[in-house]
């Protein structure tokens, strides 16, 4: 018969006088499994008076395969053997105070790893029970008469687990390995990946167990087809992109010294030339060969986070430039004709981005670019007023904007004057509170504007956006602005003398007349 982690069928197994358990089919854990629960007798009598009084708590463990292994009560335990495909050949019925290791869990790790030994026969006294990997004793940290938690002690090696406990010593049947210290990254080949192609990772201490090494290209997760101890071999994930290679096993992580560029969608392994990761803030130069042959400049970037690029050029290469996110995906689309300024990019993921440059057939030459993790925007609140209230903001990464922001009534006017630094030149542009434009945007540094009356009631924002790469400080005078001086005059024949003043900035002068004026 057989039983594995799979399996749906009832096992009905008489295993104490008196008693029949239900056992259903192993809930399917990878690592070794112990269930819990509590059974009435069927037949009570006076030969079972524990059962008839409380009824017995019942275990069922299960090995690493999901396969129901032992039964266990306080006073009986019921073992299944199986053959070489899962097929149970024995039922053994083992008193349950006779010491026994039937299961472990985990089957690996490193030195200080916690393991949870099941059987019988244990003391429920921990300093009771002295427990051993591979003939290295373990400090015991808690104990029932069917569970000893342990940690695997420094030095000892792949083997066996014994438990000695007042009744007498077993040692398990399987084997429980030792991990190696953390894995190292010699090397991978090819340095360039299709997408669609494998990678081979040399170095030392992986994982024999394939699904024990996680290896990741970027932050893509590949599957580990092939390796052994000193080799794995892996293949390059759906959804991944240029950036670092990392392999974890449960001996700890590995991050290769160098970058795994993956041709980007539309591309081949054959079509990418120069290759490069930058540091933010500082430049970084990729060389064309005159090949027709893609760069790639790698980038490392954060969810919510902004990246701006400065470009130059040498020689005669131009260039199409376009952005890929960690998983492949387009963040920026191609833009043609060897842009200099690449306004700030927003970020959805967190990882390794991709600057692709595609030159087409144009000739060999140098491109140097700058990429720039952009903060937020800097913004003040102001309150306009009749004398003026003044303020400054200041950039500091190109990219980065201004906005100052104000609440303002319904039929309200403000107007407002700018100062820049040396050599700063913005486009302002003034939102209603519904995000609406109310004034711009204009270029070039304008230095005053008028926003007329204010069609709605809450905050306005102005907004200043340095133009191209340029950074530094605009200050700001805001006015609440009066109504317009208005004075009635009435013309003469002697000439009507009457005067108006201004008193804030933005604020207009009227005269007007009762009756039409007459040309002479």
């Amino acid at each position: 018969m057989r039983f594995g982690r799979s399996a749906a069928r009832l096992l009905v197994r008489r295993l104490v006088d008196g008693q029949r358990i239900r056992v259903l089919g192993p809930r399917w854990v990878a690592r070794g499994l112990v269930a819990s629960l509590v059974v009435s007798s069927m037949l009570l009598g006076p030969t079972n008076p524990a059962v008839a009084a409380t009824g017995d708590p019942f275990r069922f463990i299960y090995d690493q395969d999901g396969r129901l292994v032992a039964a266990v009560t306080p006073t009986d335990s019921a073992r299944y053997t199986y053959d070489g495909v899962g097929n149970i050949t024995a039922i053994s019925r083992v008193v349950a105070t006779t010491v026994s290791v039937l299961e472990f869990a985990p089957h690996s790790g490193v030195a200080g790893t916690t393991v949870t030994v099941y059987g019988t026969g244990f003391s429920a006294t921990p300093s009771q029970n002295t427990v051993k990997f591979n003939g290295v004793t373990a400090a015991v940290t808690s104990s029932t008469t069917t569970q000893i938690v342990a940690s695997v002690p420094t030095g000892a090696a792949s083997g066996t687990i014994n438990v000695t406990a007042p009744g007498g010593s077993s040692t398990s049947s399987a084997t429980f390995s030792v991990a190696n210290s953390a894995p190292t990254i010699t090397g991978f080949s090819p340095a360039v990946a299709d997408a669609t192609g494998t990678v081979t990772i040399t170095g030392t201490n992986f994982d024999t167990t394939l699904i024990s090494d996680d290896v990741t290209f970027n932050t893509t997760f590949a599957t580990v087809t092939a390796g052994t101890s000193t080799s794995l071999t892996a293949s390059v994930p759906p959804l991944s992109a240029s950036g670092p290679l990392v392999v974890r096993t449960v001996g700890g992580k590995v991050v290769a010294s160098t970058d795994l560029y993956i041709a980007p969608s539309g591309y081949t392994a054959a079509q990418v030339g120069p290759r490069a990761r930058a540091t933010l803030g500082q430049p970084q130069t990729l060389t064309f060969g005159g090949d027709s042959k893609i760069g790639l400049l790698l980038v490392d970037g954060i969810v919510g986070h902004r990246i701006s690029l400065i470009l130059s050029r040498t020689g005669s290469t131009t260039y199409d430039i376009s952005m890929r996110a960690p998983d492949g995906s387009t963040t920026l689309s191609a833009i043609c004709c060897s842009q200099t300024w690449i306004e700030p990019v927003s970020l959805l993921l967190t990882g390794t981005y991709s600057v692709v440059l595609d030159p087409g057939t144009s000739g060999s030459g140098t491109v140097t670019i700058t990429a720039y993790d952009v903060p937020p925007d800097a913004t003040q609140a102001i309150t306009p007023t009749n004398a003026g209230t003044t303020a400054a903001l200041s950039t500091t990464v190109p990219g980065q904007n201004m906005a100052f922001t104000f609440t303002g009534a319904v039929g309200q006017r403000v107007s407002f004057s700018l100062a820049q630094s040396s050599g700063l030149a913005w486009a302002t542009t003034v939102y209603n509170p519904d995000g609406s434009r109310l004034w711009g945007d204009n270029c070039c540094g304008n230095t005053w504007v008028e926003t007329g009356n204010l069609p709605q009631a809450g905050t306005y924002k102005i907004f200043l956006d340095p133009v191209g790469a340029l950074t530094g400080t605009l200050t700001i005078t805001a006015y609440d602005v009066p109504p317009d001086a208005t004075q009635a005059i009435t013309p003469t024949n002697a000439g009507t003398t009457a005067a108006l003043s201004t008193t804030v900035p933005g604020q207009n002068m009227a005269f007007t007349s009762p009756a039409p004026w007459v040309s002479g």
